[in-house]
């Protein structure tokens, strides 16, 4: 597999493939900078000491980013195939390692990550301290095949193969305020259009989610009704927790912070389905069985477990 790879990789670094791969997958420095966790003078470093090794320009520069060349565009392919191999390497000595220690990574949505991985986190850390966790908050999907994260925290299901996955729950969505917001906030007795135009309702800001799942519902609102717009969930999170308005938020998150209420209850949002996912040869490695096993079984409380304004029993 490894021999597809460019002629003479006498002295090659493989971190030079990687960067390479990186850079073309993402567009720009910045981007593959913070997809590695590295600088960009490294990178831009790897990528002239790379084209300097192959005697090629693998990109041409412009002010969006930088794009492929001819030569690049060749050579793409073989290197991701090379960057493969060596995460199914990592991964494969991974699941050799026999102890409870060393580092697993974790990767969720902001929300989730935000609000429900810290207790599991500082339980985790209790229970086996041999153990460093590293947390990614990202809404995008994370590559557990290229070791991206040892565990995903998934609100869809798994499309790649070679993965462990656990549907660990549905979580339920509904429509949520403060007791402080609805004290001075017009009477809602029903859910329709009227009544939703007299309230500060927080929409989302360029993802059109929302939007869509009202209008599923008979309720066409143009973004521009919703007073406050962010696409960032936490931030949902914490305006409902201030009284900023009426939010839709995940029940098993919402019903957990005290004086909030559930607003036109009989109206569902419908649900998230909730993964706890890992690849395969990963998954035979102790520590990251342990934090696997560890991570379904509290978010088995979490989202099915009565929600109270409290933290799940640890």
């Amino acid at each position: 597999m490894l021999g597809v790879w460019y002629p003479d990789m006498n002295g090659m670094d493989w971190n030079l493939v990687r960067s390479f791969v990186a850079v073309a997958e993402q567009g720009s420095m910045s981007a593959a900078a913070r997809a590695l966790r590295t600088s960009q003078p490294t990178l831009s470093r790897h990528i002239a000491t790379l084209e300097d090794h192959l005697g090629v320009r693998l990109f041409v520069r412009h002010a969006r980013g930088l794009t492929l060349t001819r030569e690049g565009t060749a050579l793409f392919e073989r290197a991701a195939t090379v960057r493969d191999a060596f995460g199914a390497f990592e991964r494969g000595a991974t699941g050799l390692d026999p102890d409870l220690a060393g580092t697993v990574r974790i990767t969720a949505s902001e929300v989730v990550a935000v609000h429900v991985l810290p207790a599991w986190v500082a339980g985790m850390r209790r229970e086996h301290p041999g153990i460093d966790l590293e947390v990614v908050a990202d809404n995008r999907a994370t590559n557990l095949l290229r070791r991206d994260a040892d565990i995903a925290v998934r609100m869809y299901p798994p499309t790649q193969l070679d993965l462990v996955a656990r549907h660990v729950a549905d979580s339920e969505l509904g429509l949520y305020a403060h007791d402080d917001y609805l004290a001075d906030a017009p009477p809602l007795d029903g859910l329709d259009v009227d009544a939703l135009r007299r309230h500060t309702v927080l929409g989302l800001d360029r993802d059109d989610l929302f939007v869509r799942t009202l209008d599923r519902l008979g309720l066409s609102i143009p973004r521009g009704a919703f007073a406050v717009r962010s696409d960032c969930q936490p931030f949902h999170v914490e305006a409902l927790r201030h009284g900023a308005g009426i939010v839709a938020a995940q029940r098993a998150i919402a019903e957990r912070i005290p004086g909030v209420r559930r607003v036109a209850p009989d109206v569902s949002l419908g649900v998230l389905p909730v993964w706890l996912v890992a690849h395969e040869d990963v998954r035979r490695s102790p520590r990251v069985r342990a934090c696997f096993d560890h991570l379904f079984a509290w978010l088995r409380l979490w989202f099915v477990g009565p929600p109270a304004a409290e933290d799940p029993p640890r």
